[in-house]
């Protein structure tokens, strides 16, 4: 996510954080003054207009808590940079406890006794954790990967047979873009108990293929090295003698590669134009080059 559209969506929220503050003023404000006149004439039970209060000033607190939590952290790291998976944490269990402030309000409005609710509920909670245990993990594993800071939005990575960079991080999966503009959609569980090779680890910016070639072609690795470097020296992006190539395994007949370079800045479309051209080079390399 670009720094101009994550800018928007700060400015979007400092502007409903103040139209929210205003309307709680509001209500305050005539609750104390007309809205006993107003309940008597009209019939509305005084515990609406306190639940929306209720409601109101949670979900403002809560709002107001993330943003300096995430001031902190930001100047903290001295880096701007809000798609930090500590920030993307912390902004997903102030949703959650928004959620949990409506449904309370949701509760005392129709004069609901939450903690005998609860007691009733229990059995049935039980039940329902059990069910949905699952999904429980899910949430419990997405915190984990939030708060480790191991994976962040944008880094490009492998789980499996999936490679692509990673759009998104929720309470259940991992939103990865492929290589072909396909989102996959990764259960957390899945990222928590499996192999992730992070290509963008140490945070440097790079491009790179993993390739299948036959081991008569491959005489000279050096060669096949020199001639990827100079298929793609006509991107700008691309940093001058950064070049590796690894053999990552061989059998009688094929031997699986990895070419990668680095890069002066993390730019998708750029970065699919790099690993297309190496792919198509690797097909169109001679040994005798």
């Amino acid at each position: 996510m670009e720094w101009s559209s994550i800018k928007k969506q700060e400015n979007r929220r400092r502007f409903f954080f103040g139209l929210k503050l205003l309307l709680l003023l509001l209500l305050i404000f005539l609750d104390n003054i007309y809205f006993e006149e107003i309940h008597k004439e009209a019939g509305v039970p005084a515990r609406i207009t306190q639940a929306l209060i209720f409601y109101l000033t949670a979900h403002l607190v809560i709002i107001l808590t993330r943003l300096i939590i995430v001031r902190v952290y930001i100047r903290k790291k001295k880096a701007p940079n809000r798609t930090d998976t500590f920030v993307i944490g912390i902004t997903r269990i102030a949703s959650l406890l928004s959620a949990l402030a409506f449904v309370f309000s949701i509760l005392y409005a129709f004069d609901i006794a939450i903690k005998e609710l609860f007691t009733s509920l229990t059995i049935v909670a039980a039940a329902i954790a059990i069910i949905f245990k699952d999904y429980i993990g899910n949430m419990i594993n997405g915190l984990i990967i939030m708060f480790s800071g191991q994976l962040q939005v944008n880094d490009y990575i492998r789980i499996g047979n999936n490679r692509g960079r990673i759009m998104d991080i929720t309470f259940l999966n991992i939103h990865l873009l492929n290589d072909d503009d396909d989102i996959v959609y990764i259960p957390n569980t899945t990222i928590i108990l499996s192999d992730v090779l992070n290509y963008s680890a140490g945070r440097q910016n790079k491009a790179g293929v993993e390739f299948e070639i036959a081991t008569g072609r491959l005489t000279d690795p050096e060669a096949l090295h020199q001639y990827l470097m100079k298929q793609i020296t006509h991107f700008k992006e691309v940093v001058p003698g950064t070049g590796r190539l690894r053999i990552v395994s061989m059998s009688k007949d094929f031997a699986v590669c990895r070419f990668q370079v680095r890069i002066n800045q993390s730019q998708r479309e750029t970065e699919k134009a790099i690993r297309q051209k190496l792919l198509t080079s690797v097909a169109t390399f001679e040994v005798s080059e």
